[in-house]
């Protein structure tokens, strides 16, 4: 959305209106709010199918069940992901640049996912306590491990803690670059990143 808004110049127009920050905060927000939706969707239309098809039965073998730990965990990696998606959107100049731009978080998000899948028959396993602690991984990973016994209380906090701190130094780079580079449109996000931290 930024850099759409960027590319087609209506940013200028929006920025005159509102401060920075008021704008970066809503489209976080916003995101966030649909990402929610999204989700409280699919849960919803999975309960309707298996009431609807008779699943119960098929799916007591999985063992899978979402509890309020799980739904706070969520939370907190989409709004991870979110905060890393608005930084790589505000330091690119155009659209057509957004691909590339986006590839670090599409890359983090694969590596989480296949991390999650790997570890999902051995969730006490080394590499599934390590990558707990990771941020932008322990979403995925404390998900898998929140439905087996193994999982302490104490890991799901300092993971959490982990996990917030991270949330509020991407709120500060988030704050940071857009506010310097929402109105540039040099090309090139590494020149974009250089440029913005330099100050």
């Amino acid at each position: 959305e930024i850099a759409s808004e960027k590319t087609s110049r209506v940013i200028e127009m929006i920025i005159t209106s509102i401060s920075p920050i008021q704008h970066i905060f809503a489209k976080i927000l916003g995101v966030i709010a649909v990402a929610v939706t999204q989700i409280i969707l699919i849960v919803l239309m999975a309960v309707i199918c298996i009431f609807a098809f008779d699943l119960k039965d098929l799916l007591q073998g999985f063992n899978v069940e979402m509890n309020q730990l799980s739904w706070q965990i969520i939370i907190v990696g989409i709004t991870a992901y979110v905060l890393l998606a608005a930084i790589l959107g505000s330091l690119t100049s155009r659209i057509e640049d957004l691909n590339q731009s986006l590839m670090p978080l599409t890359l983090l998000g694969m590596i989480a996912f296949y991390i999650a899948i790997f570890t999902i028959n051995n969730p006490d396993g080394q590499l599934a306590l390590i990558t707990s602690y990771i941020p932008f991984l322990a979403p995925f990973q404390l998900v898998v491990r929140a439905q087996t016994s193994g999982l302490q209380i104490y890991e799901v906090i300092l993971s959490s803690l982990i996990s917030i701190v991270m949330v509020a130094v991407l709120i500060w780079i988030a704050i940071k670059t857009y506010k310097d580079s929402v109105l540039t449109f040099e090309r090139g996000l590494f020149n974009s990143m250089k440029r913005v931290f330099k100050k």
